[in-house]
């Protein structure tokens, strides 16, 4: 099944495989940015109501300082579009890669969501996860590797 991509720009793309939500970010967000990806989530909230599943990879430019609109709004997609499942892979390690973590971790507990969400550093370890993840809750089987070639695919949209 091919990849459908549902909005990009020269730092975000936001790509869907089936039931699967693919977000790409590779440069700080922005409020504009954060309604294209409402526009697209909506979609896809239409077409495969609560079965969605999402992968969330923030390559390491994309932390650098988010302002507090964003993470507000970040945090409110989080609780309206809840899928039963979604890794979240913050890409980077060192004092970037811990606070990208941190500001992460307090999108989580703003949007009040506990379970069925976890964060990785690699996009092959979440892909692992997400897929079996899927099939113990389910949801709409979807491949590990099928799950990481859609992160690439969506990586290659933004070029």
């Amino acid at each position: 099944m091919a990849v459908e991509i549902l909005y990009h720009d020269a730092g975000v793309c936001h790509a869907q495989r089936g039931a699967l939500s693919v977000i790409v970010i590779r440069e700080p967000m922005t409020v504009a940015r954060m309604g294209k990806l409402r526009e697209g989530s909506e979609r896809a909230r239409a077409e495969h109501g609560d079965k969605r599943l999402s992968i969330i990879v923030l390559e390491p430019a994309s932390v650098a300082d988010v302002p507090r609109e964003v993470r507000e709004a970040g945090a409110q997609m989080m609780r309206e579009f809840k899928s039963p499942g979604s890794a979240l892979v913050i890409e980077g390690g060192g004092v970037r890669g811990i606070a990208a973590r941190a500001i992460v971790n307090g999108m989580f507990i703003l949007s009040g969501r506990r379970s069925g969400v976890k964060v990785f550093d690699h996009v092959a370890d979440a892909s692992r996860w997400l897929s079996s993840y899927a099939r113990s809750i389910g949801a709409a089987p979807v491949a590990s590797d099928e799950i990481a070639q859609a992160c690439a695919d969506a990586r290659r949209a933004i070029g």
